[in-house]
């Protein structure tokens, strides 16, 4: 029942993206970055290590270099994905995704690095955010 409720997912994009409230997710996200066009993309992936399958929650966005500021003269690319994320279904929790919003980025001289932004948990039925700026006071 758990593949076949995953595979679901995949199947049909548009209930992939109502059945996780993938709107309320960009709205948080784009609440977080109110002066950036952000174009937010997301997806699933399949990784299989070791004959055992693991389904990955993906985000990617457009370029946003040129939002940077002082930074965007040292970068030649920023954009945000996520570094860790994992999707899951039980009949008793539903579906249950985690993933650590990450902002990567190339510097001239094609060297790359990323730093995290934030988590967000979806759990029943709802998505929140923790571990993000001001969350630690």
């Amino acid at each position: 029942m758990k593949a076949a409720a995953i595979q679901n997912l995949i199947d049909n994009p548009a209930q992939f993206r109502e059945t996780l409230k993938l709107d309320e997710l960009e709205a948080m996200i784009m609440k977080m970055f109110p002066a950036v066009p952000l174009e937010l993309k997301f997806g699933l992936a399949d990784h299989r290590s070791a004959g055992d399958a693991k389904m990955f929650f993906t985000v990617d966005s457009n370029d946003i270099v040129d939002y940077c500021g002082v930074f965007s003269q040292a970068m030649t690319e920023v954009r945000m994905g996520e570094f860790g994320s994992d999707l899951s279904w039980s009949a008793e929790d539903g579906y249950r995704v985690w993933f650590r919003l990450h902002l990567n980025y190339r510097h001239i001289g094609s060297g790359s690095n990323g730093t995290q932004l934030a988590t967000f948990t979806f759990q029943d039925g709802t998505w929140s955010k923790s571990e993000f700026k001001g969350s630690e006071r």
